[in-house]
């Protein structure tokens, strides 16, 4: 409710002089359309004034409403009567009420809907005709009861004159109240731009109304009710404050036709003609009312539905522009990601190339004592176990970054499942357990599959199978299914271990997970099942696991490989001896690598051999060389100063004296995309560091078309070591408590410790001893957990 604008009083008393002129206007006009005329109103106007007057300016407004009404009711009494007195205090009556109901009205309003939500819908609309239905009685009656007590209503017409005294209060509401209220907002309601330009339209509507309002009103024909549809029509095409303009000329049209009594509705008797119509008027203004305010809410429905929707897309683009930035943050760390992970694998596997390059050198070739050789076997031990650790972290790196693909070839399948369990085999016998490998009899021959990824698979769920099992065996299933011209094949690996309780399931597919026996978890980092997984999805299988605690675990999985026919069968494993040279001319072989070490780790590896080994410490060196000499290969580093690896390649390429020169180009930096970049330069192959012997000379027999020299003797003298001596003897482990103490020194990796401690047991367990000095001699750390653990 507007607040009383004390503050301005040329404001509020132009305000207080305006409503009151308006208010008694309103009433002259109506006393003139009176029937019979100076007496009764069919719409009383001024009450629909006085209640829009109090709801948009506030009940500060009431005396002026309550001076006019006075002298509006007052002055034609008095004319008409000649009794003055009677007619002030009638007049007096009838402005009391006039005022009580339109405060009653407009409190009950403003409590139960809200000055801005009286027409905004159907169920609003209904609430605002029962209020006003209810509070029209409170005029009518004071001002009926101030005229029958100075005598100007008889008791006879008491009840027929306070009957047409509230309808006329009524149908004013009904008809000034909404128009008033509706044109009165500071700010107009919702309405399409299109109605208001639909000029032809609005003329074409009036012609309608004059011309069945002529009909009905002027002419008397019963055809009034037809105007139902033209005050429709207003209030869905022209909006809320043209819906509120038709009323009251239909009402005007009617009450002028009752006046001239040219109306249909014009009966013998005053009472029925009244009440004809003022139901008439209620009936068309409720109508009107409601349609406009079920239109109108349709357009704030849709109106808000356009919000909604405005809302929804700035919403949409704003969580499209975090998903971007997130989506740009993402990328940019998985770059730094990737970038740190390909030049820590270059700063690790630098150096292991030296130590597993001099490792295989000192192995092969140079003279060593026992425990040299020893020495050697540790260090190529330590280094390949890092270099794995280094491999499964860049592996499970690749998987995240979904830079890990399958590379199949055709592979000849028995002779790859045999390299398998004959690996696999070796370690369970180790642990004294039975390794059982199953296949059926169509087991398919030739095949398409990644075999490195494959048998990485496969190894890390039988090792782990083999680490978790004590007593019984592990056993690999291979289980075949034409389908077509392809295969699906079910691998399945069943052990007898420890298995695994049902809150570990859940875990251990997750990276750096290890569950089951602590003193188990030392042997792995957690990495293997997590990547065996990502690989077998790329496969498009799925690796799943059932185990029952304290009985065994079986995990499987399936995929589907395509058969192939053009396929060279794969050479099996075989102990072919030392390579001591080749046969055939002298071959010439130059190195380049800004990196000494590196370097030296081929020079020592290729000229016992018989090769002819070049060096040169860049690629522009390294250029040089090759147009100078010629050699039968190349090996190159890919990262060098002044001139790349890829540089030099490109460069060699490119001229036609060196560009058939067969090339290998061997990189700290394994990733796909430096292979793919040194492939694309120029290379034939591409030899990752650190440098495996047996790899190179693999590649150097297939680019240089060599045949190996072998020698056998050193071959003969590790079976002859390997061969079990005759009576040996029967090992008996020492008491519950030393065994408890060697196998803390065992997991603590407390090797000289432990040597120390065996020194000192007694006789009868020598063959013990002599066992634990062997394993701890070799560094084999987890050899002596396993083999001390049987025994506790």
């Amino acid at each position: 409710m507007v607040a009383n604008p004390s503050r301005s009083p040329l404001r509020s008393a132009a305000i207080v002089i305006v409503v009151a002129i308006a208010y008694y206007s309103a009433a002259k006009l109506g006393q003139y359309l009176a029937i019979p005329p100076g007496f009764i109103t069919p719409v009383y106007a001024p009450s629909g004034i006085a209640l829009a007057t109090l709801l948009l300016l506030g009940n500060w407004i009431w005396p002026s409403i309550f001076l006019a009404a006075w002298v509006a009711a007052a002055w034609p009494l008095a004319v008409s009567t000649h009794l003055l007195n009677a007619s002030l205090i009638a007049g007096l009556g009838i402005a009391i009420g006039s005022i009580l109901q339109a405060l009653l009205g407009a409190v009950c309003l403003q409590r139960w809907i809200g000055r801005e939500q009286l027409f905004h819908n159907a169920p609003n609309v209904f609430r605002f005709t029962g209020i006003e239905l209810l509070s029209c009685m409170v005029s009518p009656t004071i001002g009926c009861i101030s005229m029958y007590g100075v005598g100007l209503i008889e008791p006879a017409a008491f009840a027929n004159s306070w009957f047409t005294f509230w309808l006329g209060d009524t149908a004013g509401v009904l008809i000034i109240a909404p128009l008033i209220l509706i044109w009165g907002r500071p700010q107009p309601v919702i309405e399409h731009s299109r109605h208001q330009a639909r000029c032809l339209e609005m003329v074409l509507w009036l012609l309608f109304v004059l011309g069945f309002g002529g009909l009905a009103f002027a002419w008397a024909y019963p055809v009034e009710y037809l105007l139902l549809p033209l005050l429709v029509w207003a209030a869905l095409r022209f909006g809320p404050r043209w819906a509120a303009i038709a009323p009251l000329l239909v009402t005007g049209l009617a009450v002028a036709g009752a006046v001239r009594q040219t109306s249909s509705f014009n009966r013998a008797t005053l009472n029925e003609t009244l009440l004809l119509l003022q139901a008439f008027i209620a009936v068309i203004a409720i109508t009107t009312m409601v349609v406009a305010a079920v239109v109108l809410e349709r357009q704030r429905a849709e109106a808000a539905l356009l919000n909604a929707k405005a809302d929804l897309e700035t919403k949409v683009e704003e969580r499209t522009a975090q998903l971007r930035a997130s989506k740009e943050a993402a990328e940019i760390a998985n770059k730094a990601k990737s970038e740190f992970l390909a030049n820590m694998s270059h700063e690790l596997r630098t150096p292991l190339n030296g130590i597993l390059g001099y490792a295989q050198i000192l192995r092969a070739g140079e003279p060593l004592s026992e425990r040299g050789q020893k020495g050697v076997a540790i260090i190529h031990q330590c280094g390949n176990h890092l270099l794995n650790l280094i491999n499964d972290i860049l592996d499970l790196a690749k998987i995240e970054a979904r830079k890990l693909d399958l590379h199949p070839t055709s592979v000849f399948f028995p002779a790859f499942l045999e390299g398998v369990t004959e690996m696999c085999r070796v370690r369970a016998e180790q642990k004294g357990l039975e390794f059982t490998y199953l296949a059926t009899d169509q087991l398919p021959e030739g095949i398409a599959l990644d075999e490195k990824r494959l048998s990485q698979v496969l190894l890390n769920l039988i090792g782990n199978a083999i680490k978790f099992t004590d007593t019984g065996g592990v056993t690999l299933y291979v289980h075949p299914q034409r389908q077509g011209d392809d295969y699906r094949i079910r691998f399945e690996i069943k052990d007898t271990g420890i298995g695994i309780t049902p809150e570990q399931l859940d875990q251990i597919f997750l990276p750096f997970e290890q569950v089951g026996d602590l003193r188990r978890q030392t042997e792995g980092t957690g990495l293997g099942l997590a990547i065996s997984t990502q690989i077998v999805e790329l496969m498009g299988g799925k690796l799943a696991v059932q185990s029952h605690y304290g009985q065994g675990t079986t995990f499987w999985f399936e995929v589907d490989l395509p058969k192939v026919t053009a396929w060279t069968e794969a050479a099996r494993i075989s102990n072919d001896g030392t390579i001591t040279g080749y046969s055939g001319r002298k071959r010439r072989i130059l190195v380049a690598d800004d990196r000494w070490e590196n370097r030296s780790v081929i020079v020592n590896l290729l000229t016992p051999l018989g090769f002819d080994v070049l060096e040169a410490q860049d690629g522009v060196e390294g250029l040089r060389i090759t147009q100078a000499v010629k050699p039968d290969l190349i090996i190159t580093d890919l990262m060098m100063p002044n001139l790349d690896g890829y540089g030099m390649l490109r460069a060699i390429r490119q001229q036609p004296v060196t560009q058939h020169i067969p090339a290998i180009a061997s990189s700290a930096s394994i990733f796909e995309s430096n292979q793919h970049e040194s492939i694309e330069a120029g290379a034939n192959s591409f030899l990752p560091k650190p440098v495996d012997a047996i790899a190179l000379l693999e590649l150097l027999k297939k680019h240089l078309t060599l045949n190996w020299v072998y020698d056998y003797t050193a071959l003969d003298a590790t079976k002859d070591q390997d061969a079990p001596a005759e009576g040996t003897m029967k090992i008996i482990p020492p008491p519950p408590n030393i065994l408890k103490k060697l196998y803390l020194l065992a997991m603590q990796g407390r090797v000289k410790a432990l040597q120390t401690e065996v020194k000192a047991l007694d006789t009868p367990y020598h063959a013990f001893a002599q066992h634990i000095q062997t394993l701890a001699q070799s560094f084999d750390v987890e050899a002596l957990q396993a083999f001390i653990e049987q025994y506790i």
